[in-house]
């Protein structure tokens, strides 16, 4: 339930888990839920910082390079809804031609004690993303692969998100098993800028109670 109260022309709703804002088609609206990005510094595992256009340099991954995100689940979150995985990249060669393969390690930890989460490995192909496909990807160009990694319940490969809960965290680590051929590059490689989650929000950026035992702590 929501109302209005007219002293002070702020929006009051109920103290229940996923309140919060719909569209007029009664859906949650979706964000991305951007993690900190950790690059392999040196050895076989390590990318090569190296220019993408211009003065821009960015780090470009071949075959066994990884790199690993980390994710806080935010309180506006919507409890038990899908949840993807995103990765920004691009190249600037000339041509590119077949698909971009990685292994995906996935950790989920429960935050305030909430006892162990879910540890996932499974390969992955950009190709199959339903995304545009890695041979239209353009000199320059941000492409985006998705992969959706968790719904209500779980399932193979898949994180439960009626158990991921805010202030959580999400450990992702991407393994790079293949990429395109690329000719006309600089490296010759892939270049990631970014990762993020994609999920449906609330659109609420807070907690009822801020207290974890209060039972209304989401």
């Amino acid at each position: 339930m929501y109302g209005r109260d007219s002293r002070t022309q702020s929006m009051r709703m109920q103290n229940v888990q996923n309140a919060g804002l719909r569209g007029a088609d009664g859906e949650f609206w979706w964000r991305d839920i951007s993690g900190h990005i950790y690059v392999n510094p040196q050895g076989v595992n390590a990318p090569t910082l190296a220019v993408w256009r211009g003065n821009t340099r960015r780090y470009f991954y071949g075959v066994n390079n990884r790199v690993d995100t980390e994710i806080h689940e935010p309180h506006s979150r919507v409890v038990g809804s899908d949840l993807y995985f995103h990765i920004h990249w691009g190249h600037n060669g000339t041509a590119i031609s077949g698909d971009l393969s990685i292994t995906l390690g996935i950790e989920h930890t429960r935050g305030h004690r909430g006892g162990v989460g879910s540890n996932l490995v499974f390969g992955v192909t950009a190709g199959s993303s339903g995304l545009a496909g890695e041979v239209n990807a353009g000199r320059y160009f941000c492409e985006i692969s998705e992969w959706k990694i968790g719904m209500s319940g779980g399932g193979v490969n898949m994180l439960d998100t009626d158990l991921v809960r805010a202030d959580d965290s999400i450990a992702i680590s991407v393994t790079i098993t293949g990429i395109p051929t690329i000719t006309g590059g600089t490296r010759n490689e892939v270049a990631i800028w970014n990762m993020d989650l994609h999920a449906q929000t609330t659109g609420i950026d807070g907690t009822p109670n801020k207290d974890v035992s209060s039972g209304s702590f989401w």
